[in-house]
């Protein structure tokens, strides 16, 4: 049965305010993740993302930003015990500091009241404090990862820069990610190592950057057969120096700029990444009138604005590449 947006508040206010913590819960969710981290152990793509996940995140293991190995992780879960994580709730969380997001068909002043009640004298006594994530320095380098009987092998590249989103660079870059490896329907990469040369089952590049720290993260991410490894991470250099050195075809820029800002007005369209987006603006102090402003600057990029932040901050020789697959199998 469907219920009103604050009656399920006031169930929230039981659970959170006055939670149960049963042992049982505990062990059937450790017992689940475990699993997951076991099946990690011998999968390409797991053991690709964290390793590039560890080799950007070079913290000691008492810092909260440690990226630990699975096996470590799973030790770390077993012995996590339901007083241990009574403390941790009853220390840490509280209604002091946070934000909500709401978007839909509902009414103000019901909502309100209830959420004022579920947050009333909730309180705890460790301050918040924002930890932040700058951009890691990493070195250049070429990691291989085996995992035998496995069909696929998973290409993962990464370069680190300081930078936000909010900078001026960004949006050149961005529409550069696009037309490289951004794109949901054509893009360099995937022209070339998919549809071209049959390399790979699956490619794209990402760019991600924050709000709140000089951190930005360019990736690129391929499935392929582990006899095609190889030729995918050679082709993956080729297309990115391609790109740099000769520069944009006619319309390229054009198809890319309507795609990408036709991929922002879907995502926006949509009720659950609007509510995340408005959750976002709220931690970084934005309106809506930022994505107006960037749109906008999206629209006016020229092919040199463009070429200018790729070569200023894409190197296919400062690249971090793991490679994981069952590369020692006969052909």
């Amino acid at each position: 049965r469907r219920q009103s947006l604050p009656a399920v508040l006031n169930i929230l206010r039981q659970i959170l305010r006055e939670p149960s913590l049963p042992e049982k819960e505990l062990d059937l969710l450790k017992q689940e993740t475990l699993s997951g981290l076991e099946q990690g152990l011998t999968d390409p793509q797991a053991l690709a993302q964290r390793k590039v996940a560890r080799a950007l995140s070079p913290y000691p293991k008492e810092d909260p930003r440690y990226v630990p190995e699975m096996a470590e992780e799973m030790a770390q879960l077993k012995a996590i015990t339901r007083d241990e994580v009574e403390s941790l709730y009853n220390t840490f969380l509280n209604g002091e500091n946070g934000e909500l997001t709401i978007v839909g068909d509902f009414d103000p002043a019901e909502v309100i009241p209830s959420v004022e009640s579920l947050l009333d004298g909730w309180k705890s006594g460790q301050k918040y404090v924002r930890i932040p994530r700058p951009a890691s320095k990493l070195e250049a380098g070429n990691e291989r990862i085996l995992t035998p009987d496995k069909k696929n092998a998973i290409y993962l590249s990464a370069i680190p820069f300081a930078m936000k989103d909010s900078d001026p660079e960004y949006p050149a870059l961005a529409i550069g990610n696009y037309l490289l490896g951004g794109g949901a329907l054509s893009s360099r990469l995937g022209d070339r190592i998919r549809q071209k040369d049959g390399l790979s089952y699956t490619i794209q590049s990402q760019l991600q950057a924050s709000a709140l720290d000089e951190n930005c993260l360019f990736r690129v991410f391929a499935i392929s057969n582990p006899e095609n490894s190889e030729k995918v991470q050679k082709a993956v250099v080729e297309e990115i120096e391609k790109l740099l050195k000769e520069g944009l075809l006619p319309g390229e820029l054009d198809k890319a700029k309507q795609g990408w800002l036709q991929q922002q007005q879907v995502m926006r369209s949509n009720d659950a990444m609007l509510a995340r987006m408005l959750g976002a603006n709220l931690v970084s102090g934005r309106t809506m009138d930022f994505y107006a402003k960037q749109d906008a600057a999206i629209a006016k990029l020229s092919a040199d604005d463009v070429l200018k932040a790729l070569r200023k901050r894409i190197d296919p020789k400062k690249m971090f590449i793991t490679t994981a697959g069952d590369f020692e199998k006969k052909k």
